[in-house]
This record gives C-alpha cells, sequence and structure tokens, in this order.
C-alpha cells in the first residue's frame, strides 16, 4: 500500500493506494531427453495455476508424449494474467527397422547369407558385425540379429531349417564276367533312383552285358547325394567242341574249340584251341575256354570203333555155278568176325 501526501504550507491532502501482486509462476520442464522413436517420455511443469503444451495444446501439468521426431516442447504456466515459459527439447532418435531376409530351408553342409535390417551397427548370434552373415548350420537354428542406431535398438529371429544331406555310396560294384548278376546296395537316404534303369528301391540286381557305369541319387526330401559305381563285365567265352566224331580203332579226329582266349583240354592238358586226339577207347573230352576269370566248358565224345577181324583160318567156299570164271555162288565163311561185305 503506497500513501502519498501533498501540501501547501500549513495545507496538506493524503492519498493511498494499494498494488495488488500476483506471484508470476516458476514454469520449468522435467522429464525430457533423449528417446528412441516409438517410446514415450513424461514431461511434468512447475508451479502454476493453469498450464498450456504445445504443441498438443494440453492443460495438465503433465503430459507424456510419444514424438515421431526431435520435438520442441514449450510450456505456458499463468497465475491470472501472470505467465511463464518453459522449452524442453526431446531428442528423437529412430529405431531401427530390423528383419531377416534369406532365411530359408537348406540341406546340412550348406550355407545360406541372411540379410539385416536398416541399422547404423549389427551384431548376429552367430558372430558377426554386419548387415548380412553367411552361416553353416549344422542343424535347425535360430539366428538373433540386433540393429542399433546410438542406444536405439531393434531385434529379429529368423529361424534355418536344416534337412540332412544322405549319405550315398554303392557297395558290391566288383568285376563280373558276362551273364552273372550282381547286387548293388545303396547307402541312407528316404528315397533313391538308379540310373541306368530308373530304380527307386536302395538295393538293385542288375546283370550288364558290358561294363556300365551306376549312378545312385539319394534324396532327403530336397536334399540329394549322388554316388558313382563301375561294374567292369568281362566276356564269358563262347566254348562248344566240332569234329567229334567217330573213329575206328587206331584212327584220330581233329577237335576244334570255340572263341576264347585260354583254352585246356581234358584229358590230355593241351592248351591249344583245337587238337588232334586218337584215343584208344571212347573217350569224354572237356574243354574250358577261359576270358581272364570267365570261363565255359563243353563236353564232346569220340566214339571208337573196333576194326574188324578176320580169323587167320577162316575160310571161304564157293559153291560152283556151273557157269564161266568170275561167277560166285553160295559163298560161305568159316571163322572170324562178321558182318562181310563181299
Amino acid at each position: 500500500t503506497y500513501t502519498l501526501v501533498g501540501s501547501n504550507g500549513t495545507c496538506s491532502v493524503t492519498r493511498t493506494v494499494t498494488v495488488n501482486v500476483t506471484t508470476t509462476p516458476t514454469v520449468s520442464i522435467s522429464g525430457a531427453g533423449p528417446i528412441c522413436s516409438g517410446q514415450s517420455v513424461v514431461l511434468t511443469g512447475g508451479t502454476a495455476t493453469n498450464y498450456t503444451w504445445l504443441p498438443g495444446g494440453s492443460g495438465a501439468s503433465t503430459i507424456t508424449v510419444t514424438p515421431g521426431s526431435t520435438t520442441n516442447y514449450t510450456l505456458t504456466g499463468a497465475n491470472g494474467t501472470c505467465t511463464a515459459n518453459a522449452v524442453a527439447n526431446v531428442s528423437v532418435t529412430p529405431t531401427p527397422t530390423i528383419s531377416i531376409s534369406g532365411a530359408a530351408p537348406i540341406c546340412s553342409g550348406s550355407s545360406i547369407t541372411l540379410n539385416g535390417g536398416t541399422a547404423t551397427n549389427y551384431t548376429w548370434s552367430s558372430g558377426g558385425n554386419g548387415s548380412s552373415t553367411t552361416v553353416t548350420p549344422g542343424s535347425t537354428t535360430s539366428y538373433t540379429l540386433t540393429g542399433a542406431n546410438g542406444t536405439c535398438t531393434a531385434q529379429a529371429v529368423a529361424s534355418v531349417s536344416v534337412t540332412t544331406t544322405p549319405t550315398v555310396s554303392i557297395s558290391g560294384a566288383a568285376p563280373i564276367c558276362s551273364g552273372q548278376p550282381i547286387v548293388l546296395t545303396g547307402g541312407t537316404a528316404t528315397n533313391y533312383t538308379w540310373l541306368p534303369g530308373g530304380s527307386s528301391a536302395s538295393t538293385i540286381t542288375v546283370t550288364p552285358g558290358s561294363t556300365t557305369n551306376y549312378t545312385l541319387t539319394g534324396a532327403n526330401g530336397s536334399c540329394t547325394a549322388s554316388a558313382n559305381a563301375s561294374v567292369t563285365v568281362t566276356p564269358t567265352p563262347t566254348v562248344n567242341i566240332t569234329g567229334a566224331t567217330a573213329i575206328c580203332n587206331g584212327g584220330s579226329v581233329t577237335l576244334n574249340g570255340a572263341t576264347a582266349t585260354n583254352y585246356t583240354w581234358l584229358p590230355g592238358g593241351q592248351t591249344t584251341g583245337t587238337i588232334t586226339a586218337s584215343p584208344g577207347s571212347n573217350t569224354t573230352y572237356t574243354l574250358t575256354g577261359a576270358n581272364g576269370t570267365c570261363t565255359a566248358q563243353a563236353v564232346a565224345t569220340v566214339t571208337v570203333n573196333p576194326l574188324p577181324l578176320i580169323n587167320a583160318t577162316a575160310t571161304i567156299t564157293a559153291a560152283p555155278c556151273g557157269q564161266s570164271t568170275g561167277c560166285i555162288n553160295n559163298v560161305s565163311v568159316t571163322g572170324g568176325t562178321p558182318t562181310y561185305t563181299y
């Protein structure tokens, strides 16, 4: 309250006036600080009767905001007509967008490249720190990628499914002779395909006519492996004996073998393709022909006919025929071994 006294000599006048003072509010904003996009922050004002926030226009003393980018917030505090302002900056760092692309089922032993999203720094659970990483999991594995922009982070998870690649090998392949069968056995797989032939069994029996390469493809789903094996075929010789016939005792016969690399005759042990035999009695000859370890046999019998025997005491009697010389009638033989031809 102010009092004014005005005077002229002994004459004075007094006047009084009151100046009303309203407290100007103290305004400050607490809680403002850096945040990551998508996060919220609580801003608190000072001591006032009424508040106005900009942007937003809220009249509360405390507000929760989720700015999409760095934003200045102004708080006006009022006690009646007396006002004060405060400004706070909420700095927004973009939260990285993280996703993992490239994850797909693979076969064991295969590699795959996983690609991350948009961030400043990356950390893979498998140990890499680039935006991409190449992995070779031995079994189905989940990978986590953490992307960071400063202190703002985000994560993504992707699973790489691993199917076991089959172990494929062919057992049983060995040299054979033509006409022989052989059993080929595959490895551990769910499905099989043999070429040539197209069989889908794990084990096949084949009788190739010539040396042949066999390919076995084993599959577990889309994961495949192959193995090759060669079956060497040596031609089995064609063996037969020609020339075997009946002979007279003391005679000989030529026996011919067929097509082979090596020959063995029994009896006798000759090793040529053709032999001359002079058996003294009926004899069976066996010819073994060989191409390497592949053999075949043929058998033929030579029949030996004994020579006719005319006894030294045999006599021939011819009855007269009443004609000139040269006429023979009623011839008879005494002694010796028939039959006779005259």
